[in-house]
């Protein structure tokens, strides 16, 4: 076999079925080499895969431990609202057993009324020594206590903190110079009776104006219905000044 010099591109050697030599290709020809595509990565494509799939499984995992975790709280919901129900249903038969056995108290020893009340001077009964009394004008008030007719009405047994407190001025000093301030209690079934007193002598002298005050205050028992009023032995020498003269009690 002889080359032929005359290409410019390597010899190419075309061979027949024959085994004979092929005619020389023309010289326009272009000689085309074909390259195998390279082989296919296969051991990245498995890493791949597997990363992909543990991916997928533990965000699986997750969502399992969340549905878990969410099921928990809901079944710790009920439990919680089992045990405030029967607390509640507990808290209304306590009552019902306590009445059956003779425990439950009244209404009214349960509730806090408070008992309480402060007058301030309006007048003076003509004929009279006891003072009357503003229940609801300025400072005045009742919560719990009757006023009528210039006394308290006391609607609860108990003890009481009375206090009255009277003062007095004049132009011209009154002779014998001498008063009385008394706190009484009086019902139904019994006189008037002294609760609290006072008598002041010598506190004026001549004929100037002059003035002085006289305060009661103690704690007493008092039964229901009982009136608890105030008197003095010259209603004429009692200022009728509201912040002056007072008369109030409360429950202790």
């Amino acid at each position: 076999m002889q080359q032929n010099l005359n290409y410019v591109y390597p010899p190419i050697f075309l061979m027949d079925r024959a085994g004979q030599e092929a005619a020389a290709p023309a010289a326009n020809m272009v000689p085309t080499w074909v390259s195998l595509p390279p082989p296919a990565k296969q051991p990245q494509r498995r890493c791949r895969r597997s990363c992909i799939t543990t991916v997928l499984v533990f965000l699986l995992f997750l969502i399992l431990c969340a549905l878990g975790l969410g099921a928990y709280q809901i079944l710790r919901m009920h439990g919680e609202l089992a045990q405030l129900k029967q607390a509640v249903d507990s808290e209304h038969q306590t009552p019902v057993l306590q009445k059956q056995v003779g425990l439950l108290e009244t209404l009214a020893e349960r509730r806090e009324i408070k008992r309480i009340a402060h007058l301030t001077v309006l007048n003076v009964t003509r004929g009279s020594k006891m003072l009357l009394w503003e229940p609801e004008k300025d400072v005045s008030f009742t919560d719990g206590v009757s006023y009528e007719d210039g006394s308290l009405l006391i609607n609860e047994t108990g003890h009481y903190f009375v206090y009255s407190r009277v003062r007095l001025r004049g132009a011209h000093c009154p002779s014998p110079p001498e008063f009385t301030h008394t706190v009484s209690r009086r019902n139904q079934h019994s006189k008037p009776r002294t609760l609290l007193q006072g008598h002041k002598v010598g506190f004026c002298l001549g004929d100037r104006s002059w003035s002085s005050s006289s305060y009661l205050g103690a704690v007493l028992r008092l039964r229901r219905l009982d009136r608890v009023f105030v008197s003095v032995s010259d209603p004429q020498l009692v200022s009728l000044d509201h912040y002056s003269t007072f008369f109030g009690l409360y429950k202790v």
